[in-house]
Parts: C-alpha cells; structure tokens; sequence
C-alpha cells in the first residue's frame, strides 16, 4: 500500500497497489465491477466514496492509474493461514493447517450455502460465511448460524488474502468430503476485471486465539 504519496483535494490518501492490501470486501466490489467503472476502480482502490472523487481534484492522478495496474493481474492466495483478522489460529500437533469440523450443524451448513453457489463468483463471495461458520463455535463455544450470519459483516472487512485461504480451505474440504477429491486440490478463483486501469474514459481442538 502507497501511504501519503496521492492527495485528494490536498489531503494525502492512501492507496492499494496489490492484491494483498484489499479487505474482502474491497475484493468483491472489484468482482462485481462493470467494464470502464475508472471511478470505481479509484474509489476502491482509496476507500473514498466515488461521489467524492468525481467532484474531487486528485493530484498524482496518472500515476494512482498506474499503480492499479496489478489489478490486471490473477490474484494468488494463500492456500493456508495462521490467522485471520484478530484471531490466530495454532497448527495441529505435526505443525500442520489441519482444522476440522467440529459440529455437524457447521457441516450441513457449509453445505447448503455451497449448494446455492451457481458461479465461481457465487462460491468465492460465500467465503466470508463459511469463515464465520468456523469462527462463531470457536468464539461462543456452542455452534448457532444466525450468529454466524451476524460475523459475516465483520469478516468480509477482514483482509482478503487471509478469508480467501481460510475459505477456499472448506471449499476444498467440503468438495472432498462430498465427492473424494482430494482437499489439498486447489479452489478455483474468479479472474479480475481486465479493462478498469487504462480505460480511456488443524484436529479437532484447533481454536483461535484473539491478537
């Protein structure tokens, strides 16, 4: 991320310039994003409402163009991770990403929000429920849905390398367990926008520790 090098009407802004500074929310408005949208790409890319930006002056406009150019590229997840927005998560007993599930209430419905997925971009924006799914039996100890769905909103402002590894791992889990494929197969992730920059207009057990 590019801190205090753009200024929007004189202020300094900060800047995403890879995959890696978007919040998983920032990383869906970019899948929903129409072609040519430049000022939603900016607005994204600065967290600054686009109605702002349309009447604002930017200076260093050009170069912010430029420093989105990675958008353009396939983002590369993770296939694990040790943590996830304030909560760690501690490897099994062989140092390994193993996580299991622990009720079969979480399995089903994991399952069942799978099941309604008709896209790739169905199932990757499913992610941040699958995550709160996990998270809310570890935090309450008593697995409850609705108040898995009420984490959904604080998970998707979680940073989206770290709810695309931990999703994407009961993506393949869950693939696994209902067809045989191997689970350390990889999940598929939906391609980018292309045009917006240059547009000429563990074992059961496993728990979570918060930071």
């Amino acid at each position: 991320m590019i801190k205090n090098v753009f200024k929007l009407n004189g202020k300094p802004i900060n800047v995403c310039t890879s995959w890696d500074d978007f919040t998983f929310e920032q990383y869906e408005r970019i899948l929903d994003l129409k072609d040519d949208d430049v000022p939603e790409v900016v607005s994204i890319l600065t967290g600054v409402d686009r109605e702002i930006l349309e009447k604002a002056e930017i200076l260093g406009l050009e170069n912010l163009l430029e420093a989105a150019r990675f958008l353009k590229t396939v983002p590369k997840w993770p296939l694990a991770t040790d943590k996830i927005g304030p909560y760690t998560i501690p490897p099994n007993k062989a140092g390994k990403f193993e996580i299991q599930f622990e009720s079969l209430g979480q399995f089903e419905d994991m399952r069942k929000a799978m099941g309604k997925c008709a896209t790739i971009v169905d199932l990757t924006k499913t992610y941040p429920l699958f995550v709160a799914i996990y998270l809310q039996k570890i935090s309450d100890g008593v697995y409850s849905y609705s108040k898995a769905v009420e984490m959904v909103p604080s998970i998707r402002r979680m940073p989206a390398r770290e709810v695309m590894a931990l999703g994407s791992f009961f993506y393949a889990k869950l693939r696994s367990l209902l067809t045989g494929t191997a689970d350390n197969s990889p999940s598929p992730t939906p391609s980018p926008k292309k045009s917006k920059p240059d547009s000429k207009s563990s074992t059961k057990g496993s728990g979570l520790t918060p930071r």
